[in-house]
């Protein structure tokens, strides 16, 4: 629940925000933060220990933060696609690629 709230939270808008690798690499170590929080300590021998990101990442089963970006953002620019052509969010989405 709390984990599907933030994400909800931090993908508010990322759709059409641009990503650099930096962003990608600091959304991923913050959702494993939360995901560490969420699942809790794992706790071997009668000893608690911090899950590693590949037991974080083990037990979650919904597809990872950057994931999900890049589906908004093809969903995205598959709405912006469908629009009319003499749209305004069309005309400036695209006015400066070349054609070719």
């Amino acid at each position: 629940m709390l984990a599907s709230v933030i994400r909800s939270i931090v993908m508010y808008g990322s759709e059409i925000k641009t990503h650099s690798k930096s962003d990608k690499s600091t959304s991923a170590i913050r959702e494993r933060k939360v995901l560490r929080k969420t699942f809790g300590p794992a706790q071997e021998n009668g000893v608690r220990r911090i899950r590693t990101a590949q037991e974080v990442t083990e037990q979650c089963t919904e597809p990872d933060i950057i994931s999900e970006i890049i589906i908004g953002i093809l969903r995205w620019l598959g709405y912006v696609e469908r629009m009319v052509e003499e749209g305004i969010v069309k005309q400036k989405m695209f006015m400066n690629i070349p054609e070719g």
